[in-house]
């Protein structure tokens, strides 16, 4: 099994917005509350086997800032598959050999960081 870093992240729940799912997303698997919602960013579509069944799923990527960088993972579900969590530099993550998604995590946030946020939000695709 391949092992790989991503953002937090997960569906949308019968009537939920976008806003509400990354907020339930986000406690319930890092423990992490009361974030400054920022703006979409980016957004992907992938298509996997998820539970046995091929799928396609329209991913959305949006900015949010976090107060403090505690994980303490009180709130993961049982059905969670996240193994460890890690606040990564911008620096750790280009000279990592981790895999990191979406691929090219690091080239994609350099943007982010040099504060130049996309107007409206980006698609971002895997390399073929």
């Amino acid at each position: 099994m391949t092992r790989y870093w991503v953002t937090p992240g997960g569906g949308v729940e019968d009537g939920e917005t976008h806003e509400t799912a990354i907020r339930r997303e986000l406690e319930e698997e890092t423990g992490i509350r009361n974030v400054l919602m920022g703006p979409w960013i980016w957004s992907r579509t992938r298509v996997l086997v998820h539970q046995g069944e091929l799928k396609s799923h329209l991913e959305r990527y949006y900015l949010v800032h976090v107060a403090k960088s505690e994980c303490p993972m009180i709130n993961r579900t049982i059905d969670e598959a996240i193994r460890q969590q890690k606040w990564w530099s911008h620096r750790e993550i280009r000279e990592s050999d981790e895999n990191f998604l979406p691929s090219g995590f690091a080239t994609l946030v350099e943007p982010i960081l040099g504060m130049c946020v996309p107007a409206s939000p980006l698609q971002i695709e895997e390399p073929p």
